[in-house]
Order: structure tokens, then sequence, then C-alpha cells
């Protein structure tokens, strides 16, 4: 199942599901991954191969700062994840 950030892990892997001219985001689609014996992968929501690619966590930078709704906001590159104290 594809996250809310249009990421999903496979095998310890990291990948971002690309837009598509039918789906903008694949947040919660069923997707199903098929593995070559070269070791790349294609993943397919409904039977279209979807565009993706892999994400490397040396990539992945955060930048933390202080904000008025919680103590920190972590933004790895396009999507931010608010930590609030509850």
């Amino acid at each position: 199942m594809v996250s809310g950030d249009n990421t999903m892990g496979y095998k310890g892997k990291t990948f971002r599901i690309l837009p598509n001219e039918y789906r903008l985001s694949f947040f919660k689609a069923k997707v199903d991954v098929h593995q070559y014996l070269d070791g790349s992968i294609s993943i397919f929501c409904q039977e279209k191969k979807l565009k993706q690619k892999p994400l490397s966590k040396a990539k992945v930078k955060f930048r933390s700062h202080r904000s008025k709704f919680g103590p920190a906001v972590i933004e790895p590159n396009e999507h931010r994840l608010t930590i609030t104290d509850h």
C-alpha cells in the first residue's frame, strides 16, 4: 500500500511513485511489485505500469525550525511533517 507522500517500501528500499495522467496521488492504492532477474522492479496499479524512482536515504534532507503550531517542523524535500507535543 502506498503512503500519503506517494512512497512505498519494498525489500528495505523506498520508492516514490510519480503522478500520471490518471492520478496525481496513489495514497492508499494497492499496488503490485514485479521484480526481475536483474534486480530491477516495476510497480503496477490496476494493471497499469507506474512511473517510479528509488529514494536514497542519503538524499533525504531534513531541516528543522520553530513553528507557532508546535516545537518543530521537519521538512523532507517536498513534504512536511509537523511534530507537536500532546
